[in-house]
């Protein structure tokens, strides 16, 4: 029995050898005659012969002996004659006819492209050239070939031929009407998705919709595809943001490695029928362009295979060379059906046998984890977009709702058309080019001056309709605040200023020493919290100032560092701890009243003893350490009695990362290299400490400068009067740049934190993603959370200006 059991086995191990040697010898046999075709014939009949094998392949090897004989054939047809001979291949072409209803049995639904990067190794100038010579060319491909379709993504795209050449405009609405031009599009760019609000994704699919319902006359229904190919990831928050937006279809590329077709399912059922390219989204037509069909249709249980082709990233399209042999590959007898499609209809196809396909869940990512630091000043940009925009389309909705003011709606449409541009998948992940970089910030210099106009206007008119008949004004003839503090807030927005912080007009604010001042809380939640602003050529004592809300009760301040003059004006900085609901607003009263003394901290001007101590801000809730470098050594949370951090924390640090070792070239901007060395530059680096104000009032700070080489970090501390909170205000003037000596340069905050962490929380768009600990960089909307709830312990770490 045991030699009988051996026996057996070892006949079949035998005959497993034996398929996989003639398996091997012909792919080598198929391979040699695929680099020894010369003429189109040969070439042809040896695709033909590749593809046949690939039939067999999904049919237990039941065209091999086929096949191999064929092979054979023409390898010793090679050998006579020096090359393959037409006669030779036409012959093999023959008997493969046997196999042409077999072969055609799977489909190639050919969908023509061209994948236009916007801004990205070029400036905005060129991409415009870019876009309108691809489509010119398309064009004309069209009208030479009757039977091809075309498919374009990108509302951008198809704005800009609108904008600068309106009669090719009115050409690519024809074929549209004509079912050849498919409308890609339902998003304004091919956007990122890991740094982008839920607001703009959800404003991508707004605005789109609602151009090509205006210039196309295409229903919302036709648009149904978010097409990203090259997009750098994918948030778990993309099928739920889609659904909503009645977009049920997804192309991608990057960011997965497993299924290519499955239903992608967000936390709340939505589903998104999904295609993940399984060769490339920039393809030609090339003669083995089927041979993956067989295999690809029976793993998904399809007969109908998405082939995307055209040259792309900096516009092409479609050649001649593409459609011609496409139109010749359908005369092929051996060989997958060809037909020119479009997406939608490929979708359709899907959607009937969409049961078949894996269900996949939570976020698709990580793919150059690079691009969620580079370029910092580009995603301090989208980031004071999307919240200027945010807070001054509420200030503009609810004067239109409450007090009859008039709408701003198509400024507020040009501005977010202009932050979407900005998001595009090469230039807010920071791969582009310097005129890349100036044109983004350029457009938010443009984003900037419509949200200021609208929000300074419907902050004016709001003001006007609150009535303040019995709060008496002093104003008189002598006063010189008219005009004063032009422009203020906006200047101050441009170095990234809290981020949906309270709202007021803070120009030309009144006169004589009473004066009124309205303040708006734009978000959803009550606020308690510090404002500071400026007092404009206030003419009464200052330190018989006094600040009361509309109930009379007084409102706690102090006067801030700052002000002075202003273009003609002096101001004063005042601090004030206020009150505001949600969506709501608070008038606050400034007077002149009795003389008091007012808060404001500064260093001793003659010390008797210099102390070297551990710097320190507390309020009733927390107390605050710092070391002589400024290391963050003790945060202590006063009502839970626990340290949450007690160690050297808070630091800044550079890390050189090896250029070598990237999947890219060297030195770029994607991938991040490994870490060659780190340095803590707080102990590494002189530390100035220019300011302290603790004397416990409604705010205390330490301010310090830090050098290194040409770069400097200027920083400021500050914690509130009853909060939690500690707030950095950091300003980078940051000079240091790749090396081939020393690397990659990296600017880290560094918080390490003196509890075990379980997992980490990090916002995404529509809500809050856990991830565990990588050693890579991850991308989140502004908020990142450690937190360990056996311990009762967390810390959140909350940026307006940087996305890793």
């Amino acid at each position: 029995m045991e030699i009988s059991g051996c026996w057996q086995h070892f006949t079949s191990m035998k005959r497993r050898k034996d398929k996989e040697e003639k398996t091997m010898n012909v792919i080598d046999q198929l391979k040699t005659l695929q680099d020894a075709a010369q003429s189109y014939q040969a070439k042809r009949t040896v695709a033909q012969l590749r593809y046949a094998y690939r039939l067999s392949e999904v049919k237990n090897g039941i065209h091999d002996e086929l096949v191999s004989r064929l092979a054979a054939s023409l390898l010793s047809d090679r050998q006579e004659h020096g090359v393959i001979t037409d006669q030779a291949a036409k012959a093999c072409e023959t008997e493969l006819e046997v196999l042409s209803a077999e072969a055609k049995s799977y489909t190639l639904a050919c969908v023509a492209h061209a994948h236009i990067d916007m801004n990205w190794m070029w400036g905005f100038n060129e991409t415009v050239a870019i876009t309108l010579d691809t489509f010119r060319s398309v064009l004309r491909l069209m009208d030479a070939y009757p039977a091809i379709t075309f498919s374009q993504s990108q509302a951008s795209t198809y704005r800009i031929v609108e904008q600068y050449d309106p009669q090719m405009f009115e050409q690519i609405r024809q074929k549209v009407r004509e079912g050849r031009w498919e409308v890609t599009a339902s998003t304004w760019v091919e956007a990122d998705k890991n740094m982008t609000s839920a607001e703009s994704q959800i404003r991508h699919i707004l605005y789109t919709k609602q151009y090509f319902r205006e210039t196309f006359n295409l229903p919302d229904d036709q648009l149904l595809l978010d097409y990203e190919p090259d997009t750098f990831g994918h948030n778990a928050s993309v099928p739920e943001i889609l659904a909503k937006g009645n977009v049920k279809y997804y192309f991608h590329c990057r960011g997965a490695d497993s299924d290519h077709i499955y239903n992608w399912r967000g936390s709340s059922g939505a589903t998104l029928l999904v295609h993940r390219e399984p060769d490339w989204y920039n393809t030609q037509i090339e003669f083995d362009y089927a041979d993956f069909a067989p295999s690809f249709c029976e793993k998904n249980q399809i007969d109908r295979v998405l082939r995307v082709y055209g040259v792309g990233d900096h516009g092409g399209g479609p050649t001649r060379r593409d459609i011609e042999r496409l139109l010749d590959m359908q005369t092929w007898p051996c060989y997958a059906s060809i037909e020119f499609s479009t997406y939608q209809d490929y979708f359709r196809y899907l959607e009937g046998r969409r049961s078949h396909f894996p269900t996949v869940e939570g976020e698709l990512n990580y793919i150059f984890t690079g691009c969620y630091s580079s370029e910092s000043r580009i995603k301090m940009a989208n980031r004071l977009a999307e919240d200027s925009l945010y807070t001054a389309e509420y200030l503009s909705a609810i004067d239109v709702a409450f007090a009859a003011g008039a709408p701003y709606t198509e400024a507020y449409r040009d501005a977010w058309r202009k932050t979407l541009f900005n998001q595009f998948h090469d230039i807010l992940p920071g791969s582009g080019i310097r005129e890349t970089r100036e044109h983004a910030l350029g457009e938010l210099a443009k984003t900037l001056a419509y949200t200021y106009a609208g929000r300074s206007r419907a902050l004016t008119h709001l003001a006007s309709v609150i009535d303040t008949s019995s709060i008496a004004t002093d104003c008189d003839r002598e006063s010189f605040t008219d005009g004063a503090g032009m422009g203020y807030k906006g200047i101050a927005q441009t170095n990234s200023s809290l981020v949906r912080g309270l709202e007021t007009q803070t120009s030309d604010s009144g006169c004589g020493k009473t004066r009124i001042m309205h303040l708006f809380n734009p978000t959803a939640h009550d606020r308690r919290e510090v404002y500071e602003f400026p007092l404009w050529d206030w003419p009464g004592q200052i330190d018989r100032l006094t600040i009361r809300d509309d109930r009379g009760q007084a409102v706690p301040f102090e006067l801030g560092a700052g002000g002075g003059h202003f273009w003609a004006h002096e101001s004063i900085q005042i601090r004030a701890l206020v009150d505001v609901p949600a969506f709501g607003y608070i008038t606050l009263v400034l007077a002149e009243g009795e003389s008091t003394v007012l808060p404001f901290n500064k260093f001793p001007d003659q010390p008797l003893v210099e102390h070297y101590k551990d710097y320190q801000l507390e309020n009733e809730r927390v107390r605050v350490r710092f070391d002589r470098n400024m290391q963050l050594i003790s945060l202590f949370d006063k009502e839970k009695n626990i340290e949450q951090i007690n160690g050297a924390s808070g630091y800044f640090s550079l890390v050189w990362q090896n250029h070598r070792m990237t999947t890219l070239m060297p030195g770029n901007a994607w991938v991040e290299g490994y870490p060659l060395k780190e340095e803590n530059l707080n102990l590494s680096c002189p530390v100035y400490v220019t300011d302290i104000r603790q004397q416990g009032g409604i705010q205390d700070s330490i301010s310090f400068d830090l050098a290194y080489r040409r770069s400097k970090i200027t920083v400021s501390v500050s914690l509130d009067a009853g909060r939690q909170v500690m707030q950095y205000r950091v300003d980078v003037d940051w000079h240091e740049a790749f090396s081939v000596d020393e690397g990659i340069p990296a600017l880290k905050f560094n918080l390490p934190f003196a509890f075990a962490a379980e997992a980490y929380d990090y916002k995404i768009a529509c809500g809050i993603i856990q991830r565990p600990a990588y050693e890579h960089d991850v991308p989140a909307l502004g908020l990142g959370a450690a937190f360990n709830p056996a311990a009762d312990q967390s810390l959140i770490l909350l940026a307006d200006s940087v996305y890793a």
